[in-house]
């Protein structure tokens, strides 16, 4: 090889390392642990969506939004098993608009009870009496816990942690756009926060097991309870978020400014020093640790087409008893379970037909199905509706749900009406046992 060769070789080869520690040092640059991090939370909102994208279909969207906007409800149902015998017809209907619900129940087209809900009381009108009972709405929970019926079940009487999560996540709070509005004070906030690549890990996509690389992200007390105060902000500016600040202080006899600090304690008790673990596959989010006051908090995200198919969560790598979502099937033919340990809590399954959905709570099972959809119109009617309780009480029938609200479907106050949540055991005893001997009555079993 003649030395001028050798010279284009070996600069050419000098070229080369040059260019790939310059793509290296560029690459290094570009591609910094925060830059994963942020790419792996970019598309999580678009794919959970997807993952639930069902419940619009087969039905469920028609019912939503009778709840969410206002319309008209109508059954007509016939018990087929309970305590009383089978057969009493049993009729719904429900009116609702902006301002309030009307809605009415009745036994064997004559024993009926007829509700009116707006947003501070609940009235109903019984046959039993000249007026009838009234409920609030507000303050409820804080009454339930003081009233007789505080032994069945303690009810949470204030606004915290658990409280925001879930309006967040049933849509009460827009969280795309808590995100526009506070962007700037969150990136300043993100920018403090130390992340650094610590290794690889093993991470489950359905039945395999996939390497992904691991990202801690450090952050302090401080910075939490500086994100909490951000979110405050927005809780405090957002209409629904003003608004039920109001209510709770209404209930505990709190100015909003007080109410505002109870819920900030509450979401700052939850502030701790934390290492949050993100096992990343490629630019994919698999599985989030969370190590905070001495335990260990995983979420991982399994599901092989969409992530959020296959979901558990667990405590301290205690996988037994890991609360579990497997959602199978595709857009208008799904099914979605989620259980722990050996027992499934929750069902749900929807075709193009309609839905079936079962809650399983202590042994006991509520369910509700409807089958046999059809589009009339303005109205969605499904022949095959059933509600029941496992072994108690079982309904089927007929369910319509309209468009508007009927006008012409009023309430009436009319006589006294006593506030059910400051009854005495002996008055509810009385008033239980009128009801249930009427009942009786109507089915013919006294």
């Amino acid at each position: 090889m003649s030395s001028r060769l050798k010279t284009v070789i070996i600069c050419l080869c000098a070229a080369a390392v040059v260019i790939a520690g310059a793509l290296f040092g560029i690459y290094k640059y570009f591609v910094t642990p925060q830059r994963i991090v942020l790419l792996s939370l970019m598309d999580l909102k678009e794919e959970l969506e997807e993952s639930f994208s069902y419940l619009d279909e087969g039905g469920v969207e028609d019912i939503k939004d009778f709840f969410r906007e206002g319309g008209k409800l109508d059954s007509e149902l016939v018990i087929t098993d309970s305590i009383f015998n089978d057969g009493m017809k049993v009729n719904f209907t429900a009116n609702k608009d902006e301002s309030c619900t009307v809605s009415e129940l009745t036994f064997n087209d004559k024993f009926n009870f007829k509700t009116y809900k707006d947003s501070s009381q609940i009235y109903i009108n019984t046959p039993l009496f000249g007026g009838g009972f009234k409920i609030p709405v507000r303050t409820f929970a804080q009454e339930w816990n003081s009233s007789i019926f505080k032994d069945i079940v303690s009810l949470p009487d204030g606004y915290g942690a658990a409280g925001v999560l879930k309006d967040f996540a049933i849509g009460n709070y827009d969280a795309e756009n808590f995100v526009k509005s506070s962007g700037s004070e969150i990136m300043a906030l993100a920018g403090m926060i130390e992340i650094e690549k610590t290794g690889s890990a093993a991470v489950m996509e359905g039945s395999k097991k996939k390497k992904a690389a691991e990202y801690t992200a450090h952050i302090t007390k401080q910075q939490a309870e500086s994100f909490i105060d951000i979110l405050l902000g927005y809780i405090e500016k957002s209409g629904y978020g003003s608004q039920k600040l109001e209510e709770i202080a209404e209930a505990s006899a709190l100015t909003k400014e007080e109410a505002a600090a109870v819920l900030e304690n509450e979401l700052k008790s939850f502030a701790y020093d934390m290492d949050i673990v993100l096992k990343i596959d490629g630019t994919e989010l698999r599985e989030v640790v969370i190590k905070a006051d001495g335990a260990d908090y995983t979420a991982a995200f399994e599901g092989e087409k969409n992530r959020f198919d296959m979901m558990s969560f667990y405590v301290n790598g205690d996988t037994q008893n890991a609360w579990r979502r497997v959602k199978s099937g595709k857009s208008g033919n799904a099914s979605d379970k989620i259980s722990k340990g050996g027992t499934t809590y929750f069902t749900f399954e929807n075709n193009s037909d309609g839905f079936d959905m079962r809650l399983n709570y202590d042994d006991i099972e509520a369910y509700v199905s409807a089958h046999s959809m059809k589009e009339l119109g303005a109205v969605t009617e499904f022949e095959g509706f059933e509600i029941g309780v496992d072994g108690l009480l079982t309904l089927e029938g007929t369910l319509d749900i309209y468009d508007d609200y009927d006008e012409d479907f009023s309430f009436s106050k009319s006589g006294d009406y006593v506030d059910i949540l400051s009854i005495s055991n002996e008055e509810w005893q009385a008033v239980s046992g009128t009801f249930i001997s009427g009942l009786k009555l109507l089915s013919g079993t006294e």
